[in-house]
């Protein structure tokens, strides 16, 4: 029989309960954090693929966020569009009702009201960027701030501020992608319509009469004709800005359907199997109880204790 020095086997003990202590932490870490490993290091083969997948996740988040902020901007310009088609739709009514009525002493009120109204929806602020300037930041898409400033402009094309390209944002998908109209595409045969009618009234000294003369029922009703084209553009503006934000929101489904799908491949590769790790330290604690009893008993025996 071969006879195993007490010191030997203490020796040996001693490094088994410091192998299994090692263990035991590292599972306890896996346990607590959730991860493999505490760095790239730690996942050997599966390190390349693990960095090239959080890397495609972070480019698709900055995507998102871009695409997060064109929508909060679309959502924006649906309010602003809607407010100035209400407001077409309430000044084609009472221009109506005054041909009706064959009462147009309150003519005067409805556009100035109507000018208004537009022109505070249209003119709306977003990000430092007027919505509907196109790429012109730095003026307001109408440039008449009073409705006789409207009546005074030298020609059509002075109405709006005019800019070359329209607004776009880049979410990274390649191509930039345009965010809205310049408020010339859509707005300017409203605005016409309320200018000639403010010109036929300043011809009649500031209002129509009551009863409206054949002539002014013969004005108001080419401008009623106005009236419905520029309303009907408005709502044809609303439908593609509605069109835009469906798309956006087709964008973001698929970039958070990428983004929880490369997730879960990184999660694979680097998350720890909690179930696994509480059966190994349920395990290694038991190896590490038995191997420290082991030591205990070595350690109380000499060499003549043990001889004996």
């Amino acid at each position: 029989m071969k006879i195993v020095p007490s010191f030997l086997s203490a020796e040996l003990a001693r490094t088994d309960i410091a192998n299994l202590s090692r263990t035991l932490y590292d599972l306890q870490r896996q346990s607590a954090s959730g991860f493999r490993a505490t760095d790239l290091k730690g996942f050997g083969e599966d390190n390349r693929q693990i960095l090239s997948t959080r890397g495609e996740i972070q480019r698709l988040e900055a995507r998102l966020a871009n695409a997060d902020r064109a929508e909060t901007r679309l959502g924006v310009q649906g309010f602003a569009l809607e407010q100035a088609s209400e407001s077409m739709k309430t000044f084609r009514e009472q221009t109506l009702r005054a041909l009706t009525q064959d009462d147009g002493r309150f003519l005067h009120i409805e556009v100035d009201t109507a000018f208004r109204m537009v022109q505070s929806a249209l003119n709306q602020n977003f990000g430092g960027q007027f919505l509907f300037s196109g790429e012109r930041s730095d003026e307001t898409p109408i440039r008449a701030r009073t409705m006789q400033e409207l009546v005074d402009l030298p020609s059509d094309s002075e109405i709006f501020t005019s800019s070359p390209r329209e607004a776009v944002l880049d979410i990274g998908d390649g191509e930039p992608t345009p965010v809205a109209e310049q408020a010339k595409v859509f707005a300017r045969t409203s605005l016409i319509a309320m200018r000639e009618l403010q010109r036929d009234l300043n011809q009649e000294g500031g209002t129509f009469s009551a009863p409206l003369t054949q002539d002014q029922r013969a004005r108001l009703s080419r401008i009623v004709e106005l009236i419905d084209k520029g309303f009907s553009d408005f709502v044809a503006a609303q439908g593609r800005n509605g069109a835009l934000q469906s798309r956006l929101d087709a964008d973001r489904d698929r970039l958070n359907n990428r983004i929880d799908f490369l997730s879960a491949e990184v999660g694979q590769a680097a998350d720890a199997d909690l179930a696994e790790v509480a059966m190994r330290m349920s395990a290694v604690q038991t190896q590490y109880q038995a191997a420290a009893r082991v030591f205990a008993q070595i350690s109380e025996l000499s060499v003549l204790n043990f001889l004996r």
